[in-house]
């Protein structure tokens, strides 16, 4: 080798790790070298290899929440809360309402013969007449729905599960309203107890129908449901307060906040949701008419809250099965350092021990 051979080969470096360019938080590249690969094809092999750079790539821990969004099995649109109108004295329907009728306190629902069946607030369902003397949570709902109507006041009689005199001159000025006959009593099938504000859901009696006996109609709660199926695995992932997305079959989607959520055996669910009536903007949510809505329903949770994450490039798969990454420890610099991964999300993965935020490392 002659002299000046020597010292050309003693002033080319062998390829290190690059140049790294760091931008905060922001992954890297790192590459400029043009090469005409018949011009390496007439090199030495010694002097191809000293004009190759490779390229590398960087990126920092970053530190942010992983949300994943999450699908339901099944979802319907659904009217909650059915309570089906039966009516126990014999009569004929002279009227009744028709489906999707909005009802509310001291509504019509039919009327029997000369009988209007009206609706009141209440959870229990009516079973007997009531009376002067009578003690019970019927009669409590009755002086409670009546109070709020506007017939009487507390100074008048007291809202308790007895029913007074008192209770009586309050019930006779109401039938006096009705246009029946002012008895002081509520006869069995005079008056429903059920939502506060209600729809009507199926009708199945028409005019001049029998009524002893018969399930005349249904109500529900006046306010739309989403409802739909959750697996076990994804049930962990959503909890009251959840907002939902629940899309159409016209592919609109509407939104809702999970109410509740019940076993419905076999590993799953049913996930109950309050339908949102007006949208961000405060525009009315449109909905077909119906019971039933088929809708696919999605949901986004945060399964890492303020994690250390990087993206899945920049991991390396040890042959035991474990994870690392290559941390840049300075120029042309790094070491090998074993991570602990935890939940991944798309391309990112939360980082649990190994490196720190702001830590650099390789990522091609």
């Amino acid at each position: 080798m002659t002299k000046s051979d020597s010292s050309r080969s003693s002033k080319r470096r062998a390829p290190g790790l690059g140049t790294i360019i760091a931008l905060a938080c922001v992954a890297a590249i790192v590459a400029f070298v043009v090469v005409d690969p018949f011009e390496l094809l007439n090199q030495p092999d010694e002097e191809a290899a000293a004009d190759v750079v490779f390229v590398r790539g960087t990126t920092s821990v970053a530190v942010q929440n992983l949300e994943s969004t999450f699908e339901a099995d099944s979802g319907e649109i659904v009217f909650v809360g059915e309570t089906t109108i039966t009516d126990p004295q014999n009569g004929v329907v002279s009227s009744i309402l028709p489906t999707e009728s909005a009802v509310g306190p001291g509504d019509v629902l039919y009327v029997r013969d000369d009988q209007p069946v009206v609706l009141l607030p209440g959870a229990v369902p009516a079973w007997r007449t009531m009376t002067v003397d009578d003690v019970g949570v019927d009669v409590a709902q009755l002086e409670a729905a009546l109070l709020g109507l506007g017939y009487g006041t507390e100074a008048e009689f007291t809202v308790d599960d007895t029913f007074t005199t008192a209770t009586a001159a309050i019930v006779e000025r109401w039938q006096a309203d009705l246009g029946v006959d002012e008895t002081g009593s509520v006869a069995l099938g005079d008056v429903a107890f059920g939502p506060e504000e209600a729809r009507v859901g199926t009708v199945t009696a028409v005019v001049g129908d029998s009524t002893q006996g018969t399930d005349l109609l249904t109500l529900t709660d006046a306010g739309r449901h989403i409802s739909f199926i959750v697996p076990a695995e994804s049930i962990g992932f959503i909890s009251t307060g959840t907002v939902v997305s629940a899309r159409l079959p016209d592919r609109a989607t509407v939104e809702g906040t999970v109410t509740g959520i019940a076993p419905a055996g076999g590993g799953l669910s049913t996930v109950t949701a309050a339908l949102a009536t007006s949208d961000a903007e405060g525009s009315e949510t449109v909905l077909p008419n119906g019971d039933s809505i088929p809708v696919t329903v999605t949901w986004t949770d945060v399964v890492a809250q303020e994690a250390a994450t990087l993206p899945a490039a920049a991991l390396l798969r040890l042959d035991n099965g474990s994870y690392a990454v290559e941390l840049v420890t300075g120029d042309d610099e790094t070491e090998l350092v074993n991570v602990m991964v935890g939940q991944r999300v798309g391309s990112q993965i939360e980082i649990l021990t190994g490196v720190a935020p702001g830590d650099e490392v390789i990522t091609s």
